[in-house]
């Protein structure tokens, strides 16, 4: 059956539609963040300080840094250190 629903009429329900799937997706979106935010992670994958850094580029090591080592820059390269085992 064919409804006699006019253009002005099929706009706005599709409107409708759209603003309630993106209400929807932000509430999802909001609660992941408060989620996510609540939880106590570090941006750092080891709790502890590293025991030797070392430059992927050139080798420069620092041995018992007081600092992890992405917070330590190369003098030479100017990029991040690495944590060596």
């Amino acid at each position: 059956m064919v409804s006699k629903m006019g253009f002005y009429d099929w706009v706005r329900e599709k409107f409708k539609f759209q603003a309630f799937m993106l209400m929807v997706t932000g509430i999802a979106l909001g609660i992941a963040y408060l989620l996510r935010a609540g939880s106590k992670s570090s941006i750092y994958r080891y709790s502890s300080l590293p025991k030797k850094c070392v430059c992927p580029k050139c080798g420069y090591t620092v041995v018992n840094p007081n600092k992890h080592c992405r917070e330590i820059l190369c003098p030479k390269c100017k990029i991040p250190l690495r944590r060596v085992y």
